[in-house]
């Protein structure tokens, strides 16, 4: 992971509780805007643009699930963590269900999430493509990246290849494709 800070939007209604993650967090090198309910959350996301949200259930006006759905209308990408005392099976899955990408119930240590919250920023960041790729596409088991030039790509071995390398991941593909 990269050595910069992790930027994280912690939406929690009990300002104790968030007062606590923000300063605890903030001394291992994560940078926390915090919002104490839904709406100033989505305020909030716009103007810090987050790698991860983590977000409370029950707070008051704008709910955690309402806020996930409001936010996935806004960014697909950004991983969100409900933090939540509502622990049945049916709050998870709606949490999910709602645009989350995990769950962590209350009480909680730090610990779990702080190494929750890095591996979604891990995942989040090794899914985006690399600056200056313009596509990526599945080809069976072969992933391919053309660069913006069209000039280059990496193959499924992950070295950079030589100008026009793209032709030996087609015919890679060819191959793959004639044995299925």
């Amino acid at each position: 992971m990269k050595n910069d800070k992790i930027r994280m939007l912690l939406v929690e209604d009990e300002r104790t509780l968030a007062d606590i993650i923000a300063d605890t967090l903030g001394e291992r090198e994560f940078d926390v805007t915090v919002a104490y309910d839904g709406a100033e959350g989505l305020r909030r996301f716009d103007a810090c643009r987050p790698d991860v949200v983590v977000t409370d259930i029950m707070m008051p006006g704008m709910d955690g699930y309402t806020f996930a759905e409001a936010l996935r209308r806004r960014s697909a990408d950004v991983p969100i963590l409900f933090l939540s005392a509502r622990s049945a099976a049916e709050d998870v899955v709606r949490g999910f269900e709602t645009g989350g990408n995990d769950y962590l119930r209350k009480p909680f240590a730090m610990s779990e999430l702080v190494v929750r919250v890095r591996s979604l920023v891990g995942r989040s960041r090794a899914a985006r493509p690399a600056a200056g790729v313009s596509s990526v596409r599945p080809l069976t088991t072969i992933t391919w990246q053309l660069n913006s030039s069209r000039t280059a790509c990496m193959c499924a071995n992950s070295r950079p290849a030589k100008p026009g390398c793209w032709r030996c991941c087609a015919s890679a593909w060819a191959r793959s494709s004639r044995r299925s």
